[in-house]
């Protein structure tokens, strides 16, 4: 029987003979366990579904709805016996050689550039897997770029690094050829290099097993704030703790560093690439680079959701812990849900759940599912075409975390750092709190338990860089003569004062069923220059789970926009009343 893990669309062969649920060795991750005999993957041949509970894959048997996904294979770039004066003059103006040229295949042609409209003369970068040509990045003179249309997008030189324990990544073609010139041949480049903002390292996804192997990888990303952008979120997700940095001094990047000073002071940069910090123990040139980046651009706000009042209060920000209270059914759940949801449209954060209390995951998966189309999830009211498109995007994006019996915080974290290797995990939620195992050390009492507990998830935050939403009840709240309860804060989550003491930032969700408005308050803001305290008033739609920003009345609109095909703004509403700075993009790739 052939089956795919849903994620990679990767294909194995398995036997199971037995109707319903079958238990054998994991066809992913067996091979590298201690103990290679574990039967720690089941699949069942009623639901045709499979998952293993070690490296927490999932699995369905081939079918038409998880068809792998179909790349386009570029034109054959031309042989190039011999290179032309003007092109060979300027590799050799970046210090390369034409050998290195000729190792790397590189080549010339004619393209065209979409974002010029024109056609130029350019340079054809190849990248090549097991020798195939997978895709071609085409340069011009002026600094346009393009890859292959429909091509899977993949590191450049990465048969560089097959089964190679050292491997060294850069920021572009140049800086890797400059690498592989000064003696390192385990080299690759990102194939789309860096923004200040989220990178998007999905590529990762095609080839994280090239990096099975590997106990050095040294981030030799450039100096400038997206180059440290990107090699923080390398780290995070390859593992900081098998991670490098190079320090280029006075350049940029590995190549101004050939062209500068040549070959014999790069491979001594490269050498004496250094370790990651000693998680905490550090010196100011640890953060160096960083702290020149705040001196000359201050702080930035972080990730928004697109809501003008929301983000006035508060912003997104890795390596932070939010967490969130509310009366039961009051919406704090669907309220993380609803701001999850829009900065993985926004910014393509994959997350993951350990949510119970949405079991079975198919209920929270049409949950989302009627976020993302603003339909009810129906046959009646989702099309077909809308329910495929939704369920292929949320298996692409979204991720649970569901042990059979250790619910313990240390299992939990555990399959969320290999969700953040496999997958490109940028976000965990874990909800609620008492769904935990918790497991206080003999000598500890609750509120020393809590405090522990609450540092293990902003260290976890913090090391892996990522987003932590906690959700956690708050006590049974006094009723009033009106009707209503109190509005719960931080203070009032049961067991101890460090769920305010200890989070970055703390949301109250309150919901005014007389009024069907739902409040949210910001009463913990830990770093100013990411929110301020307040609240904001919205409309909850029961019909697709949005919730939309009320006016000062007490109305909204109703969105019902289906974010994945026609983006994910109102824009009569929120472009025209709200002056929202993300309008919507008939053009958007989701």
């Amino acid at each position: 029987m052939i089956i795919i893990d849903i994620a990679t669309k990767k294909q194995y062969e398995i036997e199971a003979d037995k109707s319903g649920e079958n238990y054998m060795r994991c066809p992913i991750c067996s091979d590298e366990r201690k103990n290679k005999k574990a039967k720690s993957f089941s699949w069942n041949n009623e639901k045709l579904t499979g998952f293993c509970h070690h490296c927490q894959t999932k699995f369905v048997r081939m079918n038409e709805n998880y068809k792998k996904q179909e790349y386009k294979f570029p034109e054959p770039i031309p042989e190039i016996k011999a290179y032309s004066e003007k092109l060979a003059a300027y590799f050799m103006n970046r210090g390369l050689f034409e050998s290195t040229m000729k190792r790397f295949g590189i080549s010339e042609g004619e393209h065209f550039f979409p974002q010029i409209a024109t056609n130029r003369n350019s340079i054809l970068f190849p990248y090549f897997r097991e020798k195939k040509l997978i895709n071609v990045k085409y340069r011009d003179g002026e600094k346009n770029f393009s890859l292959s249309t429909g091509a899977e997008l993949i590191p450049f030189n990465l048969d560089s690094i097959k089964d190679s324990t050292t491997i060294i990544i850069t920021e572009g073609e140049f800086d890797c050829m400059a690498v592989d010139q000064a003696g390192f041949k385990n080299v690759i480049s990102v194939p789309n290099g860096a923004n200040k903002g989220n990178n998007n390292l999905s590529w990762l996804d095609n080839c994280i097993d090239h990096f099975g192997k590997a106990v050095k990888i040294i981030l030799a990303t450039d100096k400038d704030d997206p180059g440290v952008m990107l090699r923080t979120q390398l780290a995070a997700r390859l593992g900081i703790e098998r991670c490098y940095k190079v320090e280029f001094g006075d350049c940029k990047d590995s190549n101004e560093v050939l062209i500068k000073y040549g070959s014999d002071t790069l491979k001594t940069i490269i050498t004496n690439a250094d370790n990651f910090p000693i998680e905490g123990a550090y010196t100011v040139i640890d953060i160096e680079e960083e702290l020149n980046s705040l001196y000359m651009n201050g702080l930035k706000r972080g990730f928004t959701i697109g809501m003008n009042d929301f983000d006035k209060l508060i912003s997104f920000e890795f390596g932070r812990l939010y967490t969130v209270t509310g009366i039961p059914s009051h919406g704090k759940s669907k309220f993380v849900d609803f701001i999850i949801s829009r900065l993985n449209l926004k910014y393509e954060m994959r997350a993951a759940y350990f949510s119970p209390e949405t079991y079975p995951i198919q209920i929270h998966t049409a949950a989302i599912s009627e976020l993302m189309t603003g339909k009810k999830f129906s046959y009646e009211t989702m099309n077909e075409s809308e329910y495929f498109e939704a369920k292929k995007y949320i298996n692409d994006k979204f991720f649970w975390i569901l042990p059979e019996d250790d619910f313990t915080v240390t299992n939990i974290l555990d399959k969320a750092r290999q969700l953040i290797l496999r997958k490109g995990v940028q976000i965990l939620v874990i909800d609620p709190y008492n769904k935990l195992e918790h497991k206080a050390e003999s000598n500890e009492n609750e509120t020393q338990y809590i405090s522990r507990f609450l540092d293990t998830l902003v260290n976890f935050a913090h090391k892996n860089n990522i987003i932590v939403f906690l959700v956690a009840h708050p006590k049974k709240m006094q009723k009033q003569a009106n009707g209503s309860y109190e509005v719960p804060t931080l203070y009032d989550i049961n067991g101890s004062a460090n769920f305010y003491n200890k989070t970055d930032f703390g949301i109250t969700v309150y919901r005014d069923f007389n009024l069907n408005l739902v409040t949210t308050i910001v009463n913990k803001v830990k770093f100013k220059h990411l929110g301020v305290t307040g609240q904001s008033t919205w409309r909850y739609s029961v019909d697709n789970n949005r919730f939309n920003p009320a006016d000062e009345e007490g109305n909204a609109p109703f969105d019902n926009i289906n974010w994945l095909r026609d983006g994910y703004l109102n824009t009569e509403y929120f472009n025209n009343k709200m002056n929202n700075q993300f309008p919507v993009s008939k053009d958007n790739p989701f």
